[in-house]
């Protein structure tokens, strides 16, 4: 997902399943710290997905989703990373 910090209207991110409810142009907030730290294995990790310190910074802020990205199909070969 990508993020702008100009936009109306916010709200807090929410999963069903293993996605969020988001749209490009909506506005949403990251969790605090506490509530992110909470969520995380052993490893610091969610989903398999590490939470990294730089990622810090961000809690508690409020951002407008640019896109959202799309996970690759079941079974899919994935061989490099798309940025």
């Amino acid at each position: 997902m990508c993020f702008d910090v100009s936009a109306p209207s916010v709200r807090t991110a929410t999963r069903s399943a293993n996605r969020l409810d988001s749209r490009p142009g909506e506005r949403l907030r990251i969790r605090s710290a506490d509530e992110i730290l909470a969520t995380l294995d052993e490893d610091r990790k969610d989903r398999e997905l590490a939470f990294e310190p730089e990622m810090l910074r961000h809690c508690g802020g409020t951002y407008r989703v640019v896109a959202v990205a799309q996970p690759p199909a079941p079974g899919t070969r994935v061989s490099r990373m798309l940025l």
